[in-house]
C-alpha cells in the first residue's frame, strides 16, 4: 500500500477506503481482489456512501445485518470473512461468512488473492478453508438447553427408578444417582454457553466467570425441576 495513502474507513468485511495526496479514495475490495479508485475527493466518496446502492456493493450492509440478527456480533480487532472464499468457488451466502481475526484475515487475503486471480480456466485451484467459531443463536442456545434438561430429567428419573422399584445398587451411591446428572448437565450447559455470545464484552476472565455462575444457576433449576415427577410417583 502506498505510504501516502490515508485511511478512511475500515468495513466490516475487513475492506479499506484510503485517500490519497490528491484526496482521490480509493477501494481495497477484499471480495474482488482490487484497489480501485471509486471517489474523486473524499467529499464526493461521503456523498457516495450514503446511497443505497453502495450500502451493499460496499459495505455488504445485508450481510451485516443477517449476521447481527444470527448472533455473529464483532469485537475488537475482528471483521467478516469468507469460509471458502468466492473467487475460488466459495458460496455467496450467509453460510459461508465467518468472523475471522482481522489482522490475520487481511495478511492471509493479501497473499491469496493475487494468486487467485492468475488463475486461468483448467487450472487447479489452490482451494483454502479457514475455519472459526461461529457463535450459537439465541434460539439454537435456547433449544440445545431445552435439550440438556430433558436428559436430564430422563437419566435422573430411571436412575432413581432403579433405587426405588428395581433396587439397581448403583444407585445407592449418591453421587450416582444425583451427582452425576447434575456432572452431565452442567458440563454441557457450560458448553452451550460456551459457544454463545453472551457476555463476550466482559473480557476473558469476567465472561469465563459469568457462564460459569449462569451455567450453574440454570443447572440447580434443571436438578429441582428434574426431581418433580420422580418424587411424585415413588415418593422421596
Amino acid at each position: 500500500m502506498p505510504k501516502d495513502y490515508t485511511p478512511l474507513h475500515l468495513t466490516k468485511f475487513g475492506d479499506w477506503f484510503f485517500a490519497d495526496a490528491s484526496g482521490h479514495v480509493f477501494h481495497l475490495d477484499l471480495l474482488e481482489g482490487t484497489l480501485s479508485q471509486v471517489a474523486s475527493s473524499v467529499d464526493e466518496y461521503n456523498t457516495l456512501k450514503n446511497q443505497p446502492d453502495k450500502h451493499n456493493d460496499w459495505f455488504l450492509d445485508a450481510f451485516v445485518f443477517r449476521c447481527d440478527r444470527e448472533g455473529l456480533h464483532l469485537q475488537p480487532g475482528q471483521c467478516y470473512g469468507w469460509c471458502i472464499h468466492p473467487m475460488i468457488g466459495g458460496r455467496f451466502d450467509f453460510e459461508n461468512i465467518q468472523i475471522f481475526p482481522l489482522s490475520v484475515y487481511q495478511s492471509l487475503m493479501g497473499q491469496l488473492l493475487p494468486r487467485w486471480a492468475q488463475l486461468k480456466p483448467g487450472d487447479p485451484i489452490p482451494q483454502i478453508t479457514i475455519q472459526s467459531h461461529r457463535p450459537l443463536s439465541g434460539l439454537t442456545l435456547i433449544a440445545g438447553i431445552g435439550l440438556v434438561f430433558i436428559l436430564h430429567s430422563a437419566l435422573f428419573f430411571v436412575l432413581y427408578r432403579g433405587r426405588a422399584v428395581s433396587h439397581w445398587l448403583l444407585t445407592e451411591s449418591n453421587f450416582f444417582l444425583t451427582g452425576l446428572p447434575l456432572l452431565l448437565a452442567f458440563s454441557a450447559t457450560v458448553f452451550l454457553l460456551l459457544r454463545s455470545s453472551l457476555l463476550l464484552t466482559a473480557g476473558t476472565v469476567g465472561r469465563a466467570l459469568g457462564l460459569f455462575a449462569l451455567a450453574l444457576l440454570i443447572t440447580f433449576f434443571s436438578f429441582w425441576l428434574s426431581l418433580l415427577v420422580p418424587f411424585n410417583l415413588y415418593g422421596t
